[in-house]
């Protein structure tokens, strides 16, 4: 891809992005498809995202670019979440919904731009695999552990990471034989930025990056689905409303790019000393989550992706209100 092309594209498609949130939000479908379409919008939410990340990430990316995408992301989605905190009080209407499609948008640039300044500091592509060990092993931490600070501000302050967070779509039916879109799920920005610098190195070290896409975009539709029809059900300690994302997004990096590391005998040494550290505190995450004492209710903000809808009371975009069922698993 030539300079700029790709960043263009990504332009392009979060502008798209931006109207499409807007829109949904006077959406009204037969309650039968909802379903169908809570499945379509997923898809969209979860593949459109991380194809725009890869096809930005093709360009050629300087610290001072990087920086410029996260400012002004960042200024963006803190606006917006100002705005509608303090002077529209989270209601709904025109400017409000309008404010919310902005900060998704201001989402998706700071991600990107912090992803693509990690990237651009990455000097050598055998980096890759002990950092994809080690992000897997301490995502699972995070979500499993009921000791660490997100999982404890998770709990605490749902609506602060909720906040800041992806949301992908669902559609509800109302009651009334109609169907509306509130928040299905969401996907933490660390998920995003993770994908981000993923795709900088593996195009700039020309590596399997269109491959890595091909397979990463379905393993977090499959992730993210099983958040959406089993995320009620515990296996053990685990929810499976609460799973951390970046272990598949690790997994395909590693996979689809195995054969592109070719590594010195200590950094082999090296990379297993960094397994064996990212298995412990996977395992120490689950263990601990099983010996805490079980909660009342389920968290109602996980994070990482995937994540259940925040208050299946809260008023849906638009403002109709969703039934007092979470959203539609099937």
């Amino acid at each position: 891809m030539k300079t700029l092309g790709g960043f263009r594209a990504f332009l392009l498609v979060a502008a798209l992005l931006l109207l499409l949130r807007f829109g949904l939000n006077y959406l009204r479908v037969p309650g039968a498809l909802a379903g169908t379409l809570s499945v379509l919008l997923t898809v969209i939410f979860v593949a459109v995202p991380i194809f725009a990340i890869f096809v930005a990430a093709a360009d050629r990316w300087s610290a001072v670019r990087a920086y410029a995408m996260l400012a002004l992301g960042v200024s963006a989605q803190a606006l917006s979440i100002a705005l509608l905190r303090t002077v529209f009080h989270e209601k709904s209407g025109a400017l409000p919904n309008l404010l919310d499609a902005i900060g998704q948008t201001g989402l998706m640039f700071w991600t990107l731009g912090l992803g693509a300044l990690l990237g651009v500091f990455l000097r050598d592509k055998n980096l890759l695999l002990p950092i994809s060990i080690f992000l897997a092993g301490f995502d699972a931490f995070v979500i499993f552990s009921p000791v660490s600070p997100t999982r404890r501000l998770m709990e605490s302050r749902p609506e602060v990471l909720s906040s800041i967070a992806a949301k992908v779509p669902s559609v509800a039916p109302t009651g009334d034989g109609l169907a509306v879109v509130g928040p299905g799920a969401y996907i933490g920005p660390a998920d995003f930025i993770f994908i981000g610098m993923f795709f900088v190195a593996l195009h700039k070290f020309g590596m399997r990056a269109k491959d890595t896409l091909l397979w990463l975009i379905p393993a977090l539709i499959g992730y993210l689905g099983i958040v959406l029809f089993f995320g009620n059900v515990r296996l053990g300690p685990i929810q499976l409303g609460m799973l951390p994302a970046l272990v598949p997004i690790g997994l395909t990096v590693l996979i689809v790019n195995a054969r592109e590391f070719t590594m010195t005998g200590q950094e082999k040494v090296l990379t297993w000393i960094v397994a064996v550290i990212s298995l412990g505190l996977a395992v120490s995450g689950i263990l601990l989550a099983r010996k805490a004492p079980a909660s009342p209710a389920a968290p109602e903000t996980p994070v990482g992706v995937p994540a259940n809808p925040g208050s299946p009371n809260s008023p849906a975009p638009g403002g109709q209100g969703l039934p007092d069922t979470p959203s539609p698993r099937g």
